[in-house]
C-alpha cells in the first residue's frame, strides 16, 4: 500500500491477551509446517539452499509504515540466519526499481523480497529474475504481471471492514463520519475505500458518510481535505483515516489548529480510527487521541515471506487451498501468482501497549 502509492501502495500490555498469544502461537506454528514435508531439507539446509544472500528492493521509505515492513523482513531474515545485501530504496521511481533487481542479481542475490512501486510496471524485471533462476516474493503489493513466487498480501478490504466496524459503534451508528481515502489509483486504496464504505452502508445505513476524493497518498491532500471539510461540518463525529503513517501527522495538525485535537472521554471528541499500526499512531491511541487502528502484521508478512523464499530454495511448490503455514492463511491464486493473506489486527486503548506489535519494537 502499501501503500505515497500502495507502499503504504504501499510504509497489549507486556503480559499478551490471550487472543494475540493465541494469534502468534498459530503464526509460528503454521511456518514451521509450511517448511516441512517428508522430502524438505532441514531449516538450516534449505536456508543454505540459496548459496548467496537474499536482495532487498523496497519501493519507498518516504513513511513509517514501509520503514517498519521493511525492519520486519531484515529482523526475519537475520533470526533464519540468512544473509542480504544491503535493501535498497526505489525512492517511489518504477524504473529505478527494475534496474535495481537486475543490479541486486549481479551483485549476487540468490533471492529476492520486493516492494513493489508499480504493479504494472514490475514486470520485465520479474521475468528477468525467472530467467536467472532467482524466485522471487513481493510483500504487499501484488504484482499484475511477471512470476513470482509468492506474494505475501495485505487485505486491505478486510481491514477497510475492520475500520466500518469500529466508527459505527463508536458513533453508536448515527451522525457524521469522515472518510479520508488514500489512493484510488492503486488496489490498496481501492480496497480500502470499498471496505470501509460499503460496509458502513450496509451495517451502518443511518449514518451520514462523507467521503473525501483519492488523496493519492500525500499527507498535503489529507490535510487539504480535512481543513475543508472538518470546519464545514462542525457535527462531525468520527473520521476514517486510510493510513495512519501517511495521513495522521497531517491531520492531527490541522485537527489542532481546529481546536478539536480531544482526548477521548473529554468534551469534543472524534473518533478517530486509521489503518497500518505504525508507532505514532500506537502512541496516540495510549494517549487517548486515537481510537483505534487495524494493524498490519508486518511480523508475519516477513516470517511468511521468508519462510517463502525457503521453501522455494528448498524446490517446493505452493499448493492452492493450504493453511498450515503464514499464520493459518490459506495460499489462493490471483493474476496468476500464488498468495497468502496473513490476518489483520484490530488495536484499541486495550492492548496498544503490546510488545509484539510491531508498531512497538522499536
Amino acid at each position: 500500500m502499501s501503500p505515497q502509492h500502495s507502499f503504504r501502495t504501499r510504509n497489549h500490555n507486556t503480559s499478551r491477551s490471550k487472543k494475540m498469544l493465541s494469534l502468534a502461537t498459530i503464526a509460528l506454528a503454521g511456518l514451521a509446517l509450511s517448511a516441512c514435508s517428508a522430502s524438505t531439507p532441514s531449516s538450516n539446509a534449505s536456508a543454505k539452499a540459496s548459496d548467496g544472500p537474499i536482495g532487498i528492493s523496497w519501493a519507498s521509505l518516504a513513511n513509517p509504515a514501509a520503514i517498519g515492513d521493511l525492519k520486519q523482513v531484515e529482523k526475519a531474515l537475520e533470526a533464519e540466519g540468512m544473509k542480504a545485501l544491503p535493501a535498497v530504496n526505489a525512492n517511489g521511481d518504477a524504473n529505478k526499481q527494475n534496474s535495481d533487481i537486475r543490479n541486486l542479481i549481479a551483485s549476487g542475490a540468490k533471492g529476492l523480497i520486493i516492494f513493489t512501486v508499480d504493479p504494472f510496471t514490475i514486470a520485465p524485471a520479474l521475468t528477468y529474475a525467472k530467467s536467472q533462476n532467482v524466485p522471487v516474493v513481493a510483500v504487499d503489493v501484488l504484482p499484475q504481471g511477471g512470476k513470482l513466487y509468492m506474494n505475501v498480501s495485505s487485505n486491505n478490504k478486510l481491514m477497510g471492514q475492520m475500520q466500518c466496524k469500529s466508527l459505527g459503534e463508536q458513533t453508536g451508528g448515527t451522525g457524521k463520519v469522515l472518510l479520508i481515502l488514500g489512493s484510488l489509483k492503486d488496489t490498496a486504496g481501492q480496497d480500502r475505500a470499498s471496505g470501509v464504505s460499503d460496509c458502513l452502508k450496509d451495517k451502518f445505513p443511518n449514518l451520514q458518510v462523507i467521503q473525501t476524493p483519492s488523496t493519492d497518498w500525500l499527507p498535503e491532500k489529507a490535510a487539504q481535505y480535512a481543513q475543508t471539510l472538518i470546519p464545514a461540518n462542525p457535527d462531525i463525529k468520527a473520521i476514517g483515516l486510510a493510513s495512519d503513517g501517511v495521513q495522521l501527522p497531517a491531520v492531527s495538525q490541522v485537527l489542532k489548529q481546529l481546536n478539536r485535537w480531544v482526548p477521548a472521554g473529554q468534551s469534543g471528541h472524534i473518533f478517530l480510527d486509521a489503518i497500518d499500526g505504525t508507532p505514532l499512531a500506537l502512541e496516540q491511541i495510549r494517549a487517548g487521541y486515537l481510537d483505534s487502528t487495524v494493524v498490519q502484521p508486518y511480523d508475519l508478512y516477513a516470517q511468511a515471506a521468508v519462510a517463502s523464499l525457503k521453501d522455494a530454495f528448498a524446490g517446493k511448490v505452493p499448493v492452492e487451498g493450504d493453511s498450515s503455514g503464514f499464520g493459518g492463511a490459506p495460499v489462493t491464486k490471483l493474476a496468476g501468482n500464488f498468495l497468502t493473506q496473513p490476518a489483520p489486527i484490530i488495536v484499541t486503548k486495550d492492548n496498544a501497549a503490546d510488545t509484539a506489535l510491531w508498531g512497538n519494537q522499536g
